[in-house]
């Protein structure tokens, strides 16, 4: 059987290193170094204007919920979601998803990332 508070801290880990692979930031488990912002449903830091959860969970989730008790007006709350053999999602609500359009509308059209 797996554990799954094992499975969560593997799945920040790779979440931390994927985000420097992308980014250069270094990322790290608010878990390991601000438990109270672990509390409050933030699971990485070092994310810039991102305030992060990650979910690795195969049965359905809310993840309306799961949004709704991420912090207000820290910054674009999204929630990482991995399933086996699914990949990794990311949910954020509407109204941040038509900021960060707005945004890179405003700045032009660039490159189309791969689809890897």
């Amino acid at each position: 059987m797996i554990n799954s508070k094992d499975k969560g801290k593997r799945f920040e880990r790779w979440c931390c290193k994927w985000w420097h692979q992308v980014t250069g930031r270094e990322v790290q488990r608010t878990a390991a170094v601000a438990p109270q912002l672990d509390n409050a449903g933030i699971d990485l830091i070092g994310t810039g204007l991102w305030v992060v959860q990650c979910k690795a969970v195969e049965r359905s989730m809310d993840i309306h919920a799961v949004l709704d008790r991420m912090p207000l007006a820290a910054g674009v709350n999204v929630v990482l979601h991995k399933r086996k053999q699914r990949g990794t999602i990311v949910c954020m609500q509407l109204d941040d998803f038509a900021w960060i359009l707005e945004k890179m509308e405003s700045h032009g059209p660039g490159p189309v990332p791969s689809a890897n």
